[in-house]
Parts: structure tokens; C-alpha cells; sequence
């Protein structure tokens, strides 16, 4: 299993408020109970707030998400309306926003999703009052994953804040976890089969195995529960006379995590259902119901709504870019227009005309000046930045046997540091680059997916470490780079990129480099990962060199970080 945080997150570290093995718990479990989080006062503010809000005039509230059970005739606070079971969307109630605010809550957070100077953003705020049940059992909530209902990621650097209100235990309705289950994938999800009903948008994972251990999380007022978004967990009915209430708030790192295109997923039909509930929030603000009704809605902007800083100076709504807001894609760079920014954060890669004159070629690029390119993309005019890795790339002719192609693959699959959005490539022709001589091809967009498994690919010849995606989709739409000497392309270490045989005469030359933001990139251990196989292939091949170095040096005593560190220079 992998480790969460890919090893930008340091789990044997103490933190600010947890200790080493607080952490360590959360890493292995998914979840960790701190006791007397919030101090009780605060929490009965918090009630009040909660029933003022109960009180007021129907539509005094517009922007907060008010769910009522169907099946509960009976307000505990007002007389003859129905009870509010869940609250949602206080962002902007300074009175409710104050937990998500509460600096024991956000020290906790940096410790599991961040650091201490990380920027957080509160995705979703929530006060759930679970009522007495009556009987259907539409108090319980199903097994399910909060990533779920989110379209932004990694979920690594996604957590939630649940507090109890008051004592909570198995008779009214306490959390159920699985433990362990973060570190699984994400499932699908529907709406279970209960014959009582189930409440607006409650979804359950589907197929889920009931045979799994669970663990009853009981907590007194105050404890606060915090928990990964992929960790299962649910909660059961509340066979009590009395309401159940809790507070929670999931917070987002705004430096790391970026929004996502859910289409065509799992979450596809949730979304849709989530979108018909905030066309009727906006029904209720005023607006005109036809409009609304034909109205599209991105459901990533829909969440860009229910988001606030919680502090910092980050700015929330360019989260789903690259960078996490840390870099201005509108603005003018030192070397580039806003234009090109843009198309490289949407696109994967962008390409500059004569950027290396022709003299540097011929001096075979001695003095490589793209680094203001560099800094426009993966930092600031002032961030630190190291070579990671060199190429002068030499493809010869083709001899029939199409070993001058390269698979396409994805350059993260070998770099044991992260994150992604801080490295990139700067790749530079020598000479004239076109289809027939081999140029690269890249997929645009697919820099803003995951790491896929790599393997070699089914070829008759093959060159070692040339690894290319497993399972490969032919049919994705591909973009030939052909290029000039000295145009230089710039791309992400995500996209999806190869090259073809030459099919020339002569060779065909290019320069490349692999550049690191050194204030924002980590190493992290790939041990256990998809990319370990193609780690050994490396180490296989320092192996070689240490050989012919005659060096009496053992390999299995080097750390793959190691490798890296040795080809860097700042």
C-alpha cells in the first residue's frame, strides 16, 4: 500500500499539535479521535447559533443547504415545522465559521494534510442534527466515501473535522469506520435499498461487503474525530428521544489540490442530483425559477461557491489550476505572454519559437537560458530551482526494428519527488524536428490525470527503462510537436508523450532538461508503488556504471532518492 501524502507529508515527524505516533495512526488508519478538541462553551455558542437559525423566518438563510427528514412531524425548537436534520453551507455564518477557524482544529489538519504554512481551504461545513427515529430508520446514514460527492484531488490532502456536541454514542447514531479503507480506491456509489426510504442525496457504497470490521467511533462533547475522504464509514440510526448534533467541516491544502472534470464517472449522476439542489437554492434567493431550470452548472464551480479561505491569502477560486493558486496563470510571466501560461495550464505543454539561438546550439547549449520559461510555470521569479535531469538525445536512424521510437509513458513514472505541478521539461531541437525524423507526440490534457501503471511494451526489440503505459488507449487524440532548431517545448510531467521511429537517413538531435522547484518539491519512497519496477531498471543500470567505475560499492544499499540526488545540481 502506499503511503499518504506521496511523501510530501512527513509521517515520522512530530507535528505542531500531534505527536509521531498520532500521525502514524491517521497514516495507517485513515482516522484519529483528539480528545477535548473544542471546549464546551464554544460548542454551546454553536447550539445557539443553530437554533436562532431553526427560529427564523422560512428563507431568512438562502445560501445555507437546510435538509428536513420527511418522516420527522416536529421541530425541537419551532412549532409546527419540521425538524432541520442537517445544516449545510455556513461558510459565511461568522458565529458557525469560528469552528472551522478554531486554531486546534487547523493545527491538527497541517499536521495530517499539510504544513505549518499551508494555505487551507474549508470545501464543506456541515451541523448535523440526526434525529429521534421513527422507526423507518432514516436516521442512519450508509457506508459510503466523502470523495465521493467532491471533484477536486488528491485526496491525500483532503480531511474532515467531525466534532461531537454532545456525548455520542451507539444508542444515537455515532460514526461506524472501516479502518484502513483510505488507502483503498474509490467505489461506486448508489442509493441503498432500504425499505424505509433514504434521505436527499445519500448515497451508499454499492455492493458493500458487511463482513468488513468496523469501528464504533463513541466520543464525548467536544472530541473531535478527524478523517481521510476515502476512509468507509457511515453512522446508525438514533434510537434515542433526543437529537444528535455534531459539527464538521472538510478542509482542502489549496496549495496542492486541484478541481476535476468528474464527467463520465462514478460521480457523474451524483453531480447532476447536486446541481438540481443548488438550482433550487437559487430559486429561493429570487432568482427567475425558468432561468435557473435551463441554466448549466460546472459542478466544480458549484463547490467553488461553498468554498472560504480559512487562512492565508490564497485565493480559492483558482484552486483547480495548476499550482494550487501558488502560480499567477493570468498574468504576464518574465519570458511568457498570459496566453502561453494559459495554454501550458491547460494543455500540458507549450512551445517557444527560437528560444535558444543558434549560436547556443552550435556550443552545444553551454549556456542553456530557459529558465525564466521555467520559473513562469512551475514557481516565481524568485524560486530556487535544480536540474533534475539531462538528456542530449541522439535518435538514430531507424534499422527496421523500430527500436528509435519511445513508448508513450509519462515522465513522473521515474522521478521519486513530488508534487507534479512543480517540475517540468524543457525539450529543445537542435535541428528540424518533424513526424519523419521522429518528433515527440503528445496527448493534451492528460497532465491533469493521475500516474498510470507502466510496464514495457509488447514489442518485439525493446530499449532498457523504456517503459510506456499499460493498457494505452489508442484512440486518445495526439498532437505531433514538429519543431525548428532551437524552438524549445515545455511540458508537465503528467502528459502523456512518446516519439516515433526516424525514418530518415540521419540522426535526429535534441536537448532536454528536467527542472524542480526547490522550495516545493520532495523526495518521497516509491518502495511498494506502481513505479518500483521501474525503479530497479535504474538502479540496474547505475549498477553498470558503478562497475565500470570500479568502484566496490553494493547497489542494495543506495536509496533510489539517492540516484536523483547525485544527477542534481541547483
Amino acid at each position: 500500500m502506499h503511503t499518504l501524502g506521496e511523501g510530501v507529508l512527513d509521517w515520522n515527524k512530530e507535528g505542531r499539535v500531534l505527536t509521531r505516533e498520532q500521525k502514524l495512526a491517521y497514516e495507517k488508519n485513515g482516522f484519529i479521535v483528539i480528545k477535548n478538541c473544542i471546549p464546551l462553551y464554544e460548542l454551546e455558542r454553536y447550539k445557539h447559533r443553530f437554533q436562532e437559525i431553526c427560529e427564523a423566518p422560512k428563507g431568512n438563510f438562502p445560501e445555507m443547504t437546510i435538509m428536513v427528514d420527511v418522516s420527522i412531524a416536529k421541530s425541537e425548537f419551532k412549532e409546527g415545522a419540521k425538524a432541520i436534520t442537517k445544516l449545510q453551507d455556513f461558510q459565511n455564518d461568522e458565529v458557525l465559521f469560528d469552528y472551522c477557524r478554531h486554531p486546534t482544529v487547523v493545527d491538527t489538519i497541517k499536521d495530517l494534510i499539510g504544513a505549518p504554512s499551508a494555505n487551507l481551504c474549508a470545501m464543506h461545513t456541515m451541523l448535523i442534527n440526526k434525529p429521534p427515529d421513527t422507526g423507518s430508520l432514516t436516521s442512519r446514514h450508509p457506508m459510503h466515501q466523502d470523495l465521493h460527492y467532491f471533484p477536486f484531488r488528491p485526496a491525500d490532502f483532503i480531511a474532515c473535522a467531525w466534532t461531537a456536541m454532545e456525548k455520542i454514542n451507539r444508542a444515537n447514531g455515532c460514526l461506524v469506520v472501516v479502518p484502513g479503507t483510505h488507502k483503498g480506491h474509490l467505489l461506486p456509489h448508489t442509493y441503498p435499498k432500504w425499505e424505509g426510504g433514504v434521505n436527499k442525496a445519500y448515497h451508499g457504497i454499492q455492493d458493500y461487503d458487511p463482513s468488513m470490521p468496523r469501528t464504533h467511533v463513541e466520543m464525548d462533547a467536544g472530541d473531535t474525530v478527524f478523517f481521510h475522504p476515502l476512509l468507509i464509514h457511515g453512522s446508525g440510526a438514533n434510537k434515542t428521544e433526543g437529537f444528535r448534533k455534531a459539527i464538521s467541516c472538510h478542509y482542502a491544502n489549496a496549495d496542492l489540490c486541484k478541481y476535476i472534470d468528474i464527467r463520465g464517472t462514478t460521480q457523474e449522476e451524483l453531480s447532476l442530483e447536486i446541481a438540481d439542489i443548488a438550482r433550487k437554492k437559487m430559486t429561493r434567493a429570487g432568482m427567475d425559477e425558468e432561468s435557473v431550470k435551463t441554466l448549466e452548472l460546472d459542478y466544480a464551480d458549484i463547490w467553488r461557491a461553498r468554498a472560504r479561505a480559512v487562512n492565508g491569502s490564497r485565493d480559492i477560486t483558482v484552486m483547480g489550476e495548476l499550482g494550487g493558486g501558488i502560480i499567477d496563470w493570468r498574468r504576464d510571466g518574465v519570458a511568457l505572454s498570459a496566453e502561453q501560461k494559459r495554454f501550458y495550464e491547460e494543455n500540458g505543454f507549450v512551445i517557444v519559437r527560437k528560444c535558444v539561438p543558434q549560436s547556443e546550439i552550435d556550443r552545444h547549449l553551454e549556456r542553456f537560458h530557459v529558465v525564466d520559461v521555467v520559473k513562469d510555470l512551475i514557481g516565481t521569479p524568485k524560486s530556487n530551482l535544480c536540474a533534475m535531469h539531462t538528456m542530449l538525445i541522439n535518435k538514430p536512424p531507424d534499422s527496421g526494428s523500430l527500436t528509435s521510437r519511445h513508448p508513450l509513458h509519462q515522465d513522473l513514472q521515474y522521478f521519486p519527488f513530488r508534487p507534479a505541478d512543480f517540475i517540468i521539461c524543457a525539450w529543445t531541437a537542435m535541428q528540424t524536428v518533424n513526424r519523419a525524423n521522429g518528433c515527440l507526440v503528445v496527448v493534451p490534457g492528460t497532465h491533469k490525470g493521475p500516474l498510470h501503471p507502466h510496464v514495457y511494451p509488447d514489442w518485439e526489440v525493446r530499449n532498457q527503462a523504456y517503459h510506456g503505459i499499460q493498457d494505452f488507449d489508442p484512440s486518445m487524440p495526439r498532437t505531433y510537436v514538429e519543431m525548428e532548431a532551437g524552438d524549445t517545448v515545455f511540458f508537465h510531467p503528467l502528459i502523456i508523450h512518446g516519439s516515433g521511429a526516424n525514418k530518415t537517413d540521419g540522426f535526429r538531435r535534441a536537448i532536454s532538461c528536467h527542472y524542480a522547484n526547490d522550495d516545493l518539491c520532495r523526495y518521497h519512497d516509491e518502495k511498494t508503488t506502481s513505479q518500483e519496477e521501474t525503479d530497479k531498471d535504474v538502479m540496474h543500470i547505475l549498477n553498470t556504471k558503478i562497475k565500470k567505475l570500479g568502484i566496490d560499492l553494493n547497489p542494495a544499499d543506495l536509496d533510489y532518492s539517492f540516484v536523483w540526488r547525485i544527477r542534481s545540481r541547483a
